[in-house]
């Protein structure tokens, strides 16, 4: 949940399928349909474009928000106020199963530090995308830390991350893990 960066009072969510914004007395549709029976992929105008398993967004700007499909596997961008749905991570499945570029992710975040990249977490990773070019790479990997979800980063970089039922930091520049609080878990998806 965010402030709106385009209508100033109001707040961004998202349902399963879809992405609202709501003044606290009425909700609006962004992009999506708020039914399950509405749950798929595709692309194109906001009233016709189609999600399955919003997780997290992020406001680039006024006009652009970036959308975490947890069930395509990918990033989809929502243009504001030109109102069209496109995909910004190659390859974007249909909904056919097939795999994205990110296995099962759940958020994204703007980088304190590099302010061209933003973190996206997934299933057993924290990857980087770089802004316009899109390019993803490694931040951090784990085979054994499932669950990566919310993340946080601190002034001097070093990232803090919940993955199950735990909460660990990693340092920006050398990449060592600590677990912070609660208990590792391994176990399937959620």
């Amino acid at each position: 949940m965010e402030f709106d960066l385009l209508k100033p009072g109001y707040i961004i969510y998202t349902d399963n399928n879809a992405i609202l914004t709501t003044d606290g007395i009425k909700s609006s549709l962004i992009a999506g349909n708020a039914s399950f029976e509405g749950s798929g992929y595709k692309n194109g105008a906001v009233s016709l474009a189609v999600f399955s398993g919003l997780r997290g967004f992020l406001q680039l700007s006024k006009k652009e928000i970036i959308v975490v499909v947890f069930d395509n596997s990918c990033l989809r961008m929502i243009g504001r106020p030109i109102n069209m749905v496109s995909d910004i991570t190659k390859p974007c499945p249909a909904w056919n199963g097939q795999a994205g570029p990110f296995l099962w992710p759940n958020s994204v975040v703007k980088d304190n530090v590099n302010l061209q990249k933003l973190f996206v977490t997934e299933h057993r990773a924290i990857q980087q995308l770089t802004l316009n070019s899109w390019e993803v790479s490694t931040f951090f990997k784990s085979a054994k830390i499932e669950k990566f979800k919310h993340l946080v980063q601190d002034s001097q970089g070093d990232v803090f991350v919940t993955a199950g039922a735990a909460v660990y930091k990693i340092g920006y520049k050398d990449k060592v893990i600590q677990l912070l609080a609660g208990a590792p878990e391994k176990s399937g998806f959620d």
